[in-house]
Order: C-alpha cells, then structure tokens, then sequence
C-alpha cells in the first residue's frame, strides 16, 4: 500500500502531462512587413486555424473567426505570417491575439 501510494504521489509530483487536453499556448511574434502587420506562430507541419480573436480596447473594433467546419483549413507554417482578413492595426494601441490551431489525425 506505502508503495503504490508513494507511486502516485512521484507520478503527481512528476509533471507528467498523461496525453493533456488542454491547448499549448506559444507566444506570437510580430514584425512590421511592407508596412503591414505579421505575426507568426510556431505552427507545425500539417496545423490549420481553428479560431482567430484580436481583441482591442474597443470592442467594436475587434476580430473574432472561427472556422467549424473544416472544409477549406487555413494551413499555417512556421514563421508564416498568419493571415489577418483585413483587420487595421491602428499606432500606439494595444492589441490582444489568440489563434487556436488543429492538427488533422485522419
């Protein structure tokens, strides 16, 4: 018994993700290119976009897509600037971005 319970407690302590569910979070870099916005992620081969949110100050200035049904998947690659739909960055503003990516299995 002492031994299966000190089993679980080094398993617990070990930081051991057991196959976790939860999305990876990756800082985005972000460069000025032809005087327009990129931003890039370290996407791996095969990843598409499942959701993009760039959140401002303003609400109603805010982007949110999400794409459900995967019937044409945005492929992202490393170091590829993610595409923006036309969103304006306006100068000295804040900025939030989360972008969720899929990788297929089938």
């Amino acid at each position: 018994m002492k031994i299966s319970t000190a089993l679980v407690i080094m398993l617990l302590l070990s930081g051991c993700e057991l196959n976790d569910p939860r999305p990876k979070v990756y800082p985005a870099q972000v460069s000025l290119i032809n005087n327009n916005v990129c931003m890039s992620v370290p996407a791996e081969k095969g990843e598409f976009i499942v959701s993009l949110n760039i959140e401002s100050q303003e609400k109603e200035k805010s982007l949110r897509k999400h794409f459900t049904d995967g019937s044409h998947p945005v492929y992202i690659l490393p170091e590829q600037c993610i595409p923006l739909y036309g969103y304006q960055f306006e100068a000295d503003r804040p900025y939030g971005l989360s972008i969720q990516l899929e990788k297929r299995t089938d």
